[in-house]
């Protein structure tokens, strides 16, 4: 049995927090590894290791996706040190002597299955294979001077052990605790052999390696437009962009009326080839809300799960009444709230239609918006 063992039970202080749970266009970046193991042919099962804080949103990760990870096999709470996270995931994992255990960081997104089999098929001839990215910069050490480059690699994972060497490993290993899988192999006198990576495959220490990872990702782009219009109403007050607006009132419709998230919803809905708003609406309003803002959460989980994200969100209103321009920055921070992007992210600007449609002259407010998505290819 080929068994994965993937660790996710560190504390993320160099990167200010949990870094496996940020996202990369709508997926969490544990994910990408988790996926790879899932769908490479040679992984029979795998589990996860994970630390106090992380361990409930792992369980209710899987809850959902049960189908999408039929080869998942468990969460356990991982140790103090990655030594002791990759002994308790071993242990949990209950395999022969003969299995081999595949390491891997699940803060190394970058993984790819042809690395996974490689390591494997490795590992069953030698009895321990990793990979890594051999080092061509100069190497200097601190107060003693340059060191020889030409033997040099910075490790990544996955690393694959046979079980029983690294079983016999794990009981020569005294003060000097292990910092990868490797060394466990080479109390052994096993030398692993070093595979190279490929150049996305690295592990993600600080915000500024997330950021980095995130551009050199492959993607494509997608543009959306949506528009929508209402009239004025007797009573009231305006909701428009998400914010109550007191200077006017309430636009007519099911919901509250807001022709500028109806747009943004339309905009986004069309790039992704949904219909329009009213096709589910008047469903959502019969229920009973008529909050415009709560139409969101269903529409963002299909982008997120289509691996999308929203690049910028470019919106054109017409009204003469009310004056909207000072309102734009609330409404901007508001719109940011609902899409969970950036205000930066939202632009907005606005026309009083000098009289020459229903909005230039007063009787309600017309809404374009345009959004850009991009997606993970």
């Amino acid at each position: 049995m080929n068994f994965g063992i993937l660790l996710g039970a560190g504390n993320g202080t160099r990167f200010g927090g949990d870094k496996i749970f940020s996202q990369i266009y709508g997926v969490p970046i544990f994910q990408f590894s988790v996926e790879k193991f899932q769908d490479c042919a040679e992984i029979e099962k795998f589990l996860v290791v994970a630390n106090k804080k992380n361990f409930l949103k792992f369980k209710k990760f899987f809850a959902k996706k049960t189908e999408r990870f039929s080869k998942f096999a468990g969460i356990f709470l991982g140790g103090k040190s990655r030594f002791e996270s990759s002994f308790i995931g071993f242990s949990a994992a209950k395999i022969s002597k003969k299995d081999i255990a595949i390491f891997h960081n699940l803060c190394n997104p970058g993984v790819e299955i042809s690395e996974i089999l490689a390591t494997i098929s490795t590992a069953k001839k030698i009895g321990a294979a990793g990979v890594g990215r051999k080092i061509f910069g100069t190497i200097r050490k601190k107060n003693y001077g340059t060191i020889e480059r030409e033997k040099m690699w910075e490790m990544q994972t996955p690393q694959a052990i046979e079980a029983k060497i690294f079983m016999k490993g794990c009981q020569k290993i005294n003060k000097k605790i292990p910092t990868d899988d490797l060394e466990i192999a080479e109390k052994m006198g096993i030398l692993p052999e070093i595979l190279p990576t490929n150049l996305q495959n690295f592990k993600i220490t600080t915000q500024q390696d997330l950021v980095f990872f995130k551009k050199i990702l492959s993607k494509n782009f997608r543009v959306g437009i949506g528009q929508d219009s209402h009239r004025f109403s007797d009573v009231g007050k305006l909701i428009l962009g998400g914010i109550k607006i007191s200077t006017a009132k309430k636009l007519i419709g099911n919901s509250d009326g807001d022709a500028v998230l109806h747009s943004i919803w339309n905009a986004i809905s069309s790039a992704i080839g949904g219909n329009s708003i009213s096709t589910v609406a008047d469903e959502i309003c019969f229920k009973g809300e008529k909050n415009s803002a709560n139409f969101f959460p269903p529409l963002l989980e299909k982008l997120k799960n289509m691996k999308g994200e929203i690049e910028n969100i470019a919106i054109s209103i017409e009204a003469l009444k009310p004056k909207l321009e000072k309102l734009l920055p609330k409404m901007q921070k508001r719109i940011g709230q609902i899409l969970e992007i950036s205000a930066q992210k939202i632009g907005i600007c606005v026309t009083s239609g000098e009289n020459l449609t229903s909005a230039g002259k007063g009787e309600g407010v017309f809404c374009n918006s345009i959004c850009q998505l991009s997606f993970l290819v």
